[in-house]
């Protein structure tokens, strides 16, 4: 923990990437669009494409914590943080990372999340397949399992990244913070995103890399140790705090523009398992309401419901 603290105070001491990190996140991204055609131009703060509107369709919008295939979560072994102080919001962070970085990555045919929300029980379902495809489960399909007429793609800081490009991003949180941070002022550059008329500035650059990093650790089927490096960066944005512990682990909260995010932590098995703030898989932010509290797990499957 101490070497994760002091891995920390060196970030926080870098406020910027330095230019060669940069280019190297820059080569990375150049690199992980080669083989995806570049998206449209389009306006809002992130596009909202078809597969968060039809999940918002379905009843709810969906955040996760990933899991081992068949169902529960690794713990234990080498990387778990059972033992470890949490006494602040960067303990929680860092010691989620250290069980992140020793827990083996889960394999499988579709990506499967879940959310339900616990005033009322409703639950939201999705089934995603490596080559973007989606299945629907809702309220709003009256139960049934409804598939989407087109690959629906993952997006990460506006990018359009598959389950294989997830897999090459850096697991150095220098480096994952540089190639973010390049891809959100790349998205800014072409006007796929709003800026208000003028240059992205700091305060927004900062806003759409923290959706990013939230992203990474509690929605995208991305590697275990890719999670570990995106913890670690967390632990560097300013006004990170402990809420305590609740039920399924350690809230913490940090602000996040004009909001503020609350998750909640699970640090012996490095998953998110609530949420009050949701990057949808097409990059859209989206706030839950302050009495929708929700409850996520994800897992790969080789199987989809009937």
């Amino acid at each position: 923990m101490d070497e994760d603290l002091q891995a920390v105070a060196t970030l926080l001491d870098t406020p910027e990437p330095t230019t060669r990190v940069v280019d190297e996140g820059r080569h990375r991204l150049q690199h992980a669009m080669l083989s995806s055609p570049r998206r449209p131009r389009r306006t809002g703060r992130w596009a909202v494409g078809v597969g968060a509107t039809a999940v918002v369709a379905a009843g709810a919008v969906v955040a996760s914590g990933q899991s081992a295939p068949g169902g529960g979560p690794a713990a234990g072994g080498p990387g778990t943080a059972t033992t470890r102080t949490v006494s602040t919001g960067q303990h929680v962070l860092l010691a989620a990372a250290t069980t992140a970085a020793g827990t083996p990555d889960g394999t499988g045919t579709y990506w499967h999340l879940k959310m339900t929300f616990a005033d009322s029980g409703a639950a939201t379902e999705t089934w995603r397949s490596q080559d973007g495809h989606l299945w629907v489960r809702g309220e709003k399909t009256h139960g049934a399992v409804v598939a989407l007429p087109v690959a629906t793609p993952l997006r990460l800081a506006g990018v359009e990244i598959s389950v294989r490009q997830l897999r090459s991003l850096p697991q150095d949180p220098t480096a994952l913070r540089a190639w973010i941070t390049d891809a959100v002022e790349r998205n800014a550059a072409d006007g796929s995103v709003r800026t208000g008329g003028g240059k992205l500035s700091r305060a927004q650059r900062d806003e759409l890399v923290a959706d990013s990093l939230t992203s990474l650790v509690s929605q995208l089927p991305a590697p275990e140790r890719v999670r570990a490096a995106a913890f670690r960066v967390l632990a560097t944005l300013p006004g990170v705090r402990s809420l305590g512990s609740v039920a399924g682990g350690r809230a913490i909260s940090f602000p996040v523009g004009d909001h503020t995010a609350r998750l909640v932590i699970d640090p012996e098995t490095a998953r998110v398992r609530g949420t009050n703030f949701v990057v949808t898989a097409d990059g859209a932010e989206l706030w839950l309401p302050a009495n929708r509290a929700a409850t996520v797990t994800g897992e790969w499957t080789n199987t989809l419901p009937r």
